[in-house]
């Protein structure tokens, strides 16, 4: 049930962040794998509501995790761009390569987020 509520507060932080910058009229796939990424770290550790179930996940449960909220992210932006919902990637190869490029720099910006940020278990 736990995993239930982090899709659903991931889901609702990605979407948060791509209206802002639909929004502001400054969305680039950069802008938003780096923001998506770093906001969720942040969200997962400080929020009360998850940070204390997500803190008691293991460090490779814990990456499992936000690989899989990022790579839900990244590729509904891409799903609702081939459906014309959204305009975020193409719907060729390119744009393939584009969803891919983005997973991987919002997965690096979590992570490095989350190692900057992250409280010390002392």
């Amino acid at each position: 049930m736990q995993y239930v509520k982090y899709v659903f507060v991931g889901l609702f932080v990605v979407g948060l962040i791509f209206g802002l910058l639909l929004r502001s009229e400054a969305y680039t796939s950069e802008a938003f794998a780096a923001l998506a990424g770093s906001v969720l770290s942040l969200v997962f550790e400080y929020f009360p509501w998850v940070a204390g179930d997500y803190s008691k996940l293991g460090d490779g449960q814990k990456r499992l995790v936000m690989g899989a909220l990022i790579f839900l992210g990244v590729g509904g932006a891409f799903a609702l761009s081939c459906t014309v919902v959204i305009v975020a990637f193409s719907c060729t190869f390119s744009g393939i390569l584009d969803a891919l490029y983005v997973f991987v720099f919002a997965v690096a910006m979590n992570q490095g987020t989350y190692r900057l940020a992250r409280k010390s278990s002392e």
